[in-house]
């Protein structure tokens, strides 16, 4: 398990149309998008550090977005905020997958963390918890997170398989 590699980002990009975000504010998130297809697309072909190089980009740009929102006389629809959040979210989860694959447990679980933060119902976020918590022998941590994912997705055989692997370490009392 330890030797996994993570071949998956999440590529469920919000869907911009320059009618639904606020027009002044659409190059932004489209700049930020755009940043995450390029980090996917490192990450497919295997450069870690790029993909990750290029996901930071992309949350950093909406941060920036918000900032500047904030300090003006400016606002953003709840339909524009749903859309920066949910990018961040599947943003950071793929910042962990990268760091995942560097072997970087800490930094992973403090991305995906993040991403739980923003939405705590966001199943690939909290299943990737539950790998990493696997990883560093938090098997009760891993065990919790993976039946949260089980609520959201009952049929998911991807967390069915983590919850026996998890179960067989809580056994073996590993």
């Amino acid at each position: 398990m330890s030797n996994e590699q993570v071949t998956q980002t999440e590529d469920e990009e919000p869907v911009l149309y320059a009618e639904d975000i606020d027009e002044e504010f659409h190059d932004y998130i489209q700049l930020a998008s755009d940043c995450k297809v390029l980090g996917n697309q490192f990450f497919n072909d295997g450069n870690n550090q790029k993909a990750i190089e290029k996901y930071v980009e992309c949350v950093n740009t909406l941060d920036a977005l918000l900032r500047v929102v904030s300090c003006s006389e400016s606002s953003l629809s709840e339909k524009t905020i749903a859309q920066i959040e949910q990018l961040k979210t599947t943003t950071k989860t793929n910042i962990a997958h990268a760091l995942l694959n560097q072997g970087d447990l800490n930094r992973a679980l403090e991305s995906v963390n993040d991403a739980i933060r923003l939405n705590g119902e966001y199943s690939r976020a909290l299943f990737t918890r539950a790998k990493i918590y696997l990883l560093q022998g938090n098997n009760i941590r891993a065990r919790n997170d993976v039946n949260s994912v089980l609520k959201l997705q009952p049929n998911s055989r991807e967390a069915l398989m983590l919850k026996e692997s998890i179960e067989t370490m809580l056994v073996l009392g590993a």
